[in-house]
């Protein structure tokens, strides 16, 4: 019972975190991606206030850079902003680790009181529950690692096209590529 509780938390908790990582430029980025290329550069701040979502962290990153009346506040917002996605981006990487963590840890646990008590099955299940859990929650966590990617590459091509790519860094602004899934 006990390695069937740990193993339902640990799992939401990375299930958890990868859903928060996906809302974060939220999906609808690669079609504001797209329309602010085909727009003149002075205008992108502006349409993309208007047409982000403005509970996205992209709308709410679209109208502080429209609104900032400076370069140096321009910068400053979007140095903020990307400050905080990747805090963002970090927390959700010690999560991952803290759940397989977590799971192992329970699993365990779980298996030595049952050793304890003298219930053999008990405990070999409680192992193999955990190996298998611990599996899936590393394969989470490497497809979290996969939308981090997409989702990084998002972020700069945002940036890129509303304030412009920093001086002397080639960048491609274009969205990610879709690989296989």
């Amino acid at each position: 019972m006990v390695v069937v509780l740990v193993t339902a938390g640990a799992t939401a908790l990375g299930l958890g975190q990868l859903r928060a990582l996906r809302a974060a430029p939220s999906p609808g980025v690669p079609r504001l991606l797209t329309a602010l290329k085909r727009a003149p550069v002075s205008e992108r701040p502006a349409l993309a206030a208007r047409e982000a979502d403005p509970s996205t962290w992209e709308g709410q990153l679209a109208r502080a850079v429209a609104e900032a009346p400076s370069e140096l506040e321009r910068t400053d917002v979007v140095s903020e902003a990307v400050g905080e996605i990747a805090g963002r981006y970090a927390a959700r990487a010690r999560w991952s680790a803290a759940a397989v963590r977590l799971e192992v840890l329970g699993g365990v646990l779980a298996a030595a009181w049952a050793l304890i008590a003298g219930a053999h099955a008990t405990a070999a299940a409680a192992l193999i529950v955990t190996f298998f859990a611990a599996g899936s929650l590393a394969a989470v966590d490497r497809r979290a690692q996969e939308v981090e990617r997409d989702q990084r590459r998002h972020v700069d091509s945002l940036i890129d096209l509303l304030i412009g790519p920093p001086a002397g860094a080639p960048r491609d602004p274009s969205p990610p590529k879709r690989g296989r899934r």
